[in-house]
């Protein structure tokens, strides 16, 4: 059930693609130049081009080129709001299916592989072909913010996320 249910997960990206490259990135020659006069710093939510123009050590420059901001324990279980992007700065915010936590959405960051997620996250097929970082548990001590710990639909472990109602 909790499978069928998580995979049935409504994606719903606020912000999302885009490609990581200086070419492709949009962003205006002035911007472009001072990142390769080696200016960096970019804070969460902020253009970046690659992962060391953001300002923290553990953000990451995702897709779309904005600055996640740290990723750490609390990054992907913050709740959410689809008509709020603001409260996912560098992330995305995926809205929910019904559950009995009643969150509405969570933050996230497409991701291809676990490599792109940080410490203590796991990249994780939630709809389609679409997957999103989330953060890894093995109980519900692990989990924050009202979220729980459930079975990853990969099969590969657990997630912090929601349990289906």
């Amino acid at each position: 059930m909790i499978r069928a249910a998580l995979t049935a997960l409504l994606c719903s990206p606020i912000s999302c693609g885009g490609d990581d490259s200086r070419a492709q990135s949009g962003l205006d020659a002035g911007a472009t130049a001072a990142m390769d006069a080696g200016m960096t710093g970019a804070a969460k939510g902020e253009a970046c081009v690659e992962r060391d123009d953001c300002a923290e050590p553990s953000a990451v420059c995702r897709k779309g080129n904005l600055c996640t901001g740290p990723i750490d324990s609390l990054a992907y279980q913050i709740e959410c709001t689809r008509d709020a992007p603001e409260s996912c700065p560098g992330l995305v915010c995926i809205g929910l299916v019904a559950n009995l936590e009643n969150k509405t959405g969570i933050c996230s960051l497409p991701c291809a592989d676990d490599a792109e997620c940080g410490d203590n996250a796991a990249c994780v097929a939630l709809s389609g072909s679409q997957s999103y970082c989330l953060h890894t548990c093995l109980t519900e001590a692990d989990c924050e913010n009202g979220f729980t710990c459930v079975d990853d639909p990969d099969g590969r472990g657990k997630a912090c996320l929601v349990t289906p109602s």
